[in-house]
Order: C-alpha cells, then structure tokens, then sequence
C-alpha cells in the first residue's frame, strides 16, 4: 500500500513498516496486534485489517510517532478487505 511516497508493508513479525526505496531504507514501524491481512491508508491514517478478525486504526505523525487510536472486533476469520469511507455531512 502507497502513503504518501512511502510503501506501508506488512510484515510475518506482527508489525507495519514504512519503507523509502529511494532511501532504502526503513523510516519507521509499529507492532499490530496480530498478522495483517490488508492495509488503507488515508491522510495520517492507517487502518489494518487482521487474520484474527479485529481492525485496527492507527494515527501516524511524522516522522516515527505511531499510536493506536481504535480497534474493533468484526468477526473470528480474517479481515479480507478493509477500505477508508468518507462521508459528507
């Protein structure tokens, strides 16, 4: 998944990198409760969908502040699909 000129990747450690290839490098991760099954991303929101059933929403705050702002059980199988939806008022 893009964010912004970065890779956000989901990796077998339990946890999101965001990878620069033009730097090569790593410029930050956090620890996700569980494997990630999909990742959407929007402005400095990041929701992760897990193989344990649950979602996660996280904030990030450049450069490496990273925090957990909700989650939510949606079922016992993995979370397939998970998308940002805007709603105007």
């Amino acid at each position: 998944m893009w964010w912004k000129s970065h890779a956000l990747v989901a990796c077998e450690d339990s946890s999101v990198q965001a990878v620069s290839f033009e730097e090569r490098k790593v410029l930050f991760k956090f620890q996700i409760g569980a494997l990630a099954t999909c990742i959407s991303a929007l402005d400095a929101q990041v929701a992760v969908g897990l193989n344990s059933g649950r979602c996660e929403l996280w904030k990030i705050s450049e450069p490496t502040k990273c925090k957990i702002v909700g989650e939510c059980v949606v079922g016992k199988t993995a979370i397939l699909n998970v998308h940002f939806v805007l709603l105007s008022p």
